[in-house]
């Protein structure tokens, strides 16, 4: 990860010059923070303040949707007592940054008493982002649409954000379909992850969704 955010800011270009088997947030990303501290500390850093950031807009997130602020420090409690949390709150992986994007869109989504077009379409922008960084990601994407299409805002309201969700994850990846050809963008983001273990497509789904469940199982 560290070496993919060096080369992009050295004008290489992601899946033509180079394998890269993630989407391409997280490289640039990480890379600013290389360009002023190269090294995997910095990376690490980055990371840690990530975590930091997400763990700060849930607080905020949880104290308002309860209205307690007890509820705050509950959060904060039972995140620094999940030591599975802290780990990928640690390392240069793209945990912590999709974590980060994930609570932001999420801060700006739940909010019942100040809904905006603005916070909306903030909150469709930071999923976009998100599902920029990890590809599994992509059911919250389609859960904020989902959640934006059954509230009660206008259909002003409802469409705007949804768009530019759709949007956003076109501009992140287009480039990339121009300069690395969709076939090695398929290759990289899905194929290589899929034939790891199986040539068989419908097996290496069963043995991701069941990396999944044993990730599950670890929070509970």
């Amino acid at each position: 990860y560290m070496y993919a955010s060096k080369a992009v800011y050295q004008g290489k270009v992601l899946y033509k010059d180079f394998f890269f088997l993630q989407p391409p947030v997280h490289p640039y990303f990480y890379g600013l923070f290389q360009l002023v501290f190269p090294g995997l500390l910095m990376g690490r850093l980055t990371s840690i303040i990530c975590g930091i950031i997400t763990t700060l807009l849930l607080m905020k997130l949880s104290r308002r949707l309860t209205g307690q602020n007890g509820a705050g420090t509950t959060f904060l409690l039972f995140m620094t007592m999940t030591s599975f949390q802290l780990y990928f709150f640690s390392i240069t992986r793209l945990y912590a940054l999709s974590a980060m994007f994930i609570a932001a869109g999420c801060y700006f989504l739940l909010d019942s008493k100040s809904q905006s077009l603005a916070r909306d379409c903030l909150s469709m922008l930071f999923f976009a982002l998100a599902l920029g960084t990890r590809l599994t990601v992509l059911p919250v994407f389609f859960y904020a649409v989902i959640y934006l299409l059954v509230n009660n805002r206008g259909v002003k309201n409802r469409l705007a954000p949804i768009l530019l969700g759709f949007a956003s994850i076109g501009v992140l990846y287009l480039p990339f379909i121009i300069t690395a050809g969709t076939e090695r963008l398929w290759f990289n983001l899905l194929g290589m992850n899929l034939s790891l273990h199986s040539n068989n497509l419908a097996a290496s789904l069963v043995q991701k969704v069941r990396a999944t469940s044993k990730l599950l199982q670890n929070y509970l």
